[in-house]
């Protein structure tokens, strides 16, 4: 009998056991899982963003126009060298220089040698276009007709005079900011002038009458 009163005992306490702690362990797993769930849709909803940030970056990238295309494939055949579309928007949309700028940019890349990049420092500077032709050892009234040329074989002739305006005013402005300053100094020299004037005067006379 006891030993049977004790086996009983033992289910008993097993039976509360079981009761209590199967729905102890149940909360700990449904409680962990909404935060591994949780932490799931956090990374994924990173990965959303970041792939619509890459979207918004290629709608924003500007594509070249027909008036690119034209003036690259002219500026390569006319020069010899390698300049595509997107090197064009580039330049424009970048450097903020239009057509007839980057026409004139390629012409002094061709004659002195240099790269865009030394010709962009440069312009950086805030030196006008004639400036640099000069500072390059080139004329600007050369480039400027090959320039002309170049436009118009492009289609944009209208380009050609809207740089050459461009040209003369920043011209007229270094003339400006650099003109000739007139120093004059005079000296007069202080003159002296003496005079002396003596003069003595004697006069006797003597008369004597009879009558």
């Amino acid at each position: 009998m006891k030993c049977s009163s004790r086996v009983v005992s033992f289910l008993l306490i097993l039976a509360l056991i079981c009761t209590y702690a199967i729905p102890i362990l149940a909360d700990t797993a449904e409680t962990t899982d909404p935060t591994e769930t949780a932490g799931t849709s956090d990374t994924t909803g990173t990965d959303d963003t970041t792939d619509q940030t890459d979207e918004t970056t290629q709608k924003e990238t500007t594509l070249p126009t027909a008036q690119d295309t034209g003036l690259a494939q002219t500026i390569s055949k006319a020069y010899g060298i390698t300049v595509t579309p997107q090197d064009i928007v580039d330049l424009r949309v970048n450097n903020s220089l239009g057509y007839g700028e980057i026409g004139i940019m390629y012409g002094m890349v061709n004659a002195s040698g240099k790269t865009v990049a030394d010709i962009l420092a440069m312009r950086g500077q805030d030196l006008g276009w004639g400036a640099i032709a000069k500072s390059l050892g080139l004329k600007m009234s050369d480039l400027m007709s090959r320039n002309s040329s170049v436009l118009k074989a492009a289609k944009l002739e209208k380009e050609a005079k809207v740089i050459k305006d461009k040209v003369d005013q920043e011209q007229k402005e270094q003339e400006r900011l650099s003109g000739g300053q007139t120093v004059g100094n005079g000296q007069g020299a202080a003159g002296t002038g003496q005079g002396k004037g003596t003069g003595a005067g004697k006069g006797s006379g003597k008369g004597k009458g009879k009558g």
